[in-house]
């Protein structure tokens, strides 16, 4: 399991600020902790869900899968890069655009959505029917009082009646 330190050297060697004769000073590791915690908290909120937990010294192991170390590296590294005055190349950015793309395409999950029969689809939206609304295969179902249950369209009418005096 890959540890903080070890993401944190690999973000610095990207920009060049480390090397191997050249250990990182205790304010540049407190520095990338933060930043990767503040990066991951961010990510979280995006749904972009790794099952990280805070790192709270460099000797942490890191929780994420390490499928996504890659996106890790390269995002740290664009969060780095400012404090130290560095541009960052075309490459890294590229890099890092993809890796968080494959990232966002392999935690996000957009589930179906079914529309409601009495929903119009709305102007400009031809779904090749002939009808101007939605079309739900699967019809609703509603439980009464009595065990029995009710389709919409005949709930529909029963409190329409109701509410009519009928």
């Amino acid at each position: 399991m890959t540890t903080a330190i070890e993401i944190i050297n690999d973000a610095y060697d990207l920009l060049e600020i480390k090397n191997s004769e050249v250990d990182l000073t205790s304010s540049e590791i407190n520095l990338g902790i933060r930043k990767l915690n503040r990066m991951m908290t961010a990510w979280a909120q995006q749904s972009i869900h790794l099952g990280f937990t805070k790192i709270n010294n460099s000797t942490d192991k890191i929780t994420s899968p390490d499928w996504a170390e890659e996106a890790m590296v390269y995002h740290l590294a664009l969060r780095l890069a400012p404090s130290f005055g560095i541009q960052v190349t075309p490459a890294l950015i590229a890099v890092a655009n993809d890796s968080y793309k494959w990232l966002i395409e392999n935690t996000i999950t957009l589930n179906e959505t079914s529309f409601p029969d009495n929903l119009p689809v709305g102007a400009g939206n031809n779904i090749n029917t002939s009808s101007n609304f939605y079309t739900n295969n699967d019809e609703d179902v509603i439980e009464t009082n009595d065990e029995s249950s009710l389709s919409n369209d005949e709930a529909i009418i029963l409190t329409t009646e109701s509410t009519n005096g009928n």
